[in-house]
């Protein structure tokens, strides 16, 4: 969950419609989902887009408006391993397509205190079922090792899956059919009920 230092913040994180805060966790993957068996769940965290910080985007406020919820779910393989997944609805395909390469940067802001970057590259690549897509690794030290990233949308849904590496680093094809799995889920629940 994002940093929130003034109450006023995390009562505002919560506020919304239950409905808009379950349909996003509906959207990520669940533990049965996540291949490769000894995944245990750690933790999920949901809050009302835009609730963290100021409002700086024009995407992000109209998100506000509507009281769309991001929603995040990390999931670990014993001590080494992380899986770290995050859904961010926009109000239009337009507006999540403008988001993309600017959620990362937002993350890393997030993320700056707890961790040193020692190396980063960041290139595009088609993944299954997401569009606008950007894979993002770090080499770091701190806790972590190593951190690859693709973030991606599908319709107006941002999408991103970060593999953490705390030892055994991850390989880009398991990282990229996470990521396919991810947004193939998302898709599922964007398709109208027969």
């Amino acid at each position: 969950m994002p940093n929130l230092r003034y109450p006023w913040q995390q009562l505002r994180a919560q506020m919304g419609k239950m409905s808009e805060r379950t349909n996003s966790y509906a959207m990520l993957l669940a533990l049965n989902e996540i291949p490769g068996g000894s995944w245990r769940f750690a933790t999920q965290h949901s809050w009302r887009i835009g609730s963290a910080r100021e409002i700086v985007y024009d995407e992000t406020r109209r998100a506000h408006e509507l009281g769309l919820f991001i929603a995040y779910r990390c999931f670990r393989q014993s001590s080494s391993r992380e899986v770290n997944l995050q859904v961010l609805p926009y109000a239009s395909s337009t507006d999540a397509r403008a988001m993309v390469p600017r959620v990362w940067s937002d993350l890393i802001r997030y993320k700056s205190s707890e961790l040193t970057v020692k190396s980063e590259r960041s290139f595009e690549e088609e993944v299954l079922y997401l569009s606008d897509t950007c894979l993002v690794e770090q080499q770091t030290s701190g806790i972590t090792t190593n951190i690859k990233v693709v973030i991606g949308r599908v319709d107006n849904i941002v999408s991103t899956v970060a593999c953490v590496a705390l030892g055994e680093q991850w390989i880009w094809t398991d990282v990229k059919a996470l990521a396919a799995l991810q947004g193939g889920k998302i898709l599922r629940r964007l398709e109208p009920p027969d």
